[in-house]
């Protein structure tokens, strides 16, 4: 009787589409609320290098010490902190996951259909309540923003593989360009997954329009800022080195986590000063320490696999859907590019918090 009276409530539901859109809308402010009074005690912001530059940048001031960081991450923050009313910058962390939430029902239907992108929205909503205390919080604006836009990437990814429609590569290439402009992560990702849609385009037909869009429009968007660090007279970089340089030495040095400190602090530790050839140096420990540096990648690996279990087992889990069906082993490329892409350099939970609507 009381699976009668289920299967009732749920053929009404079906009928009623605005009752059904009230009911997901009050889940979804539910969950935002218990995301916010969650979260609360790690909403205080401290990317205060961010909003040096982005400052300068939104009110089009001169940076004194130069462009060194990705700006777009930094300029939601200013704006949101800073010309926005008071206490707004707080609801963003509760905006993004809900929209994350969205995001992961999206790729989940696409996948499989609309009753496990429920599901993976669940689970992912479940993830989020429970990783408080993994992710330094205090840094959560820049990682909330690279989240929302990897999660959107993978999901134009897939939409562009079903539907072949040109306007889904752009916006491929267009959320590239934007994560591009957040962090250097996905410098290598435009040649990758256009060879990845090219081994697995079944009936899709990859035009050039379409191949432009993925492989040129995101390093496009990243004109503006080689500008910007040609008119300050830096040097030229084709993606953001300054962050990196620390992870870069102590990644060669065979640390499996990121350590806190500086790069001067990096540089004290590998026993080399600034004016030394970094790449050189680089090269040198390659050659003369392989068998290391191999563990070290391998313990990187398995920490990635640590930091959250239930994470380790969505991911084996797509990788047995992979076998199946060519949009799934599309979603285990872009996995896999992410991962292998921080595993020459020290990881930490933070890092890989965008895949977790994607798992």
């Amino acid at each position: 009787e009381k699976m009668l009276k289920i299967k009732d409530l749920g053929a009404a539901l079906a009928d009623r589409p605005r009752l059904r859109a009230a009911l997901w809308l009050a889940a979804a402010l539910l969950l935002a609320a218990a995301l916010y009074r969650h979260f609360s005690p790690f909403l205080a912001v401290d990317d205060v290098w961010f909003l040096d530059e982005a400052e300068a940048l939104y009110h089009g001031l001169p940076l004194q010490a130069g462009l060194d960081s990705m700006p777009l991450a930094g300029y939601y923050h200013s704006l949101a902190a800073h010309h926005l009313p008071a206490g707004w910058e707080k609801l963003f962390l509760p905006f993004a996951i809900v929209s994350m939430l969205g995001v992961s029902f999206a790729a989940g239907s696409a996948l499989c259909g609309s009753p496990v992108g429920i599901l993976t929205a669940g689970l992912t909503g479940v993830e989020f309540l429970t990783m408080a205390g993994l992710v330094n919080w205090g840094r959560y604006f820049e990682t909330a923003v690279f989240a929302l836009l990897s999660a959107l990437m993978a999901v134009f990814l897939l939409l562009y593989r079903e539907s072949g429609r040109t306007r889904d590569a752009v916006a491929l290439g267009l959320l590239t360009g934007a994560a591009l402009l957040c962090r250097s992560t996905f410098f290598l990702f435009p040649p990758f997954i256009l060879a990845a849609l090219w081994l697995w385009r079944g009936r899709l037909k990859l035009n050039w329009n379409a191949a432009a869009a993925i492989l040129l429009l995101p390093y496009a968007m990243l004109i503006p800022w080689w500008l910007m660090r040609h008119a300050l007279g830096q040097n030229f970089a084709l993606f953001e080195v300054f962050r990196a340089k620390a992870n870069i030495i102590t990644g060669l040095l065979g640390y499996v986590h990121t350590i806190e400190g500086s790069y001067q602090e990096a540089l004290a530790l590998a026993g080399i000063n600034g004016s030394q050839d970094l790449w050189a140096w680089g090269l040198a420990q390659v050659t003369a320490h392989p068998l290391p540096l191999a563990k070290a990648v391998l313990l990187r690996a398995w920490a990635v696999l640590a930091y959250k279990p239930t994470v380790t087992i969505l991911l084996l889990a797509s990788l047995f859907a992979a076998r199946l069906d060519d949009k799934a082993k599309l979603l285990w490329a872009f996995l896999l590019y992410f991962i292998t892409v921080h595993l020459p350099m020290p990881v930490e939970a933070r890092y890989f918090v965008p895949l977790i609507p994607l798992a």
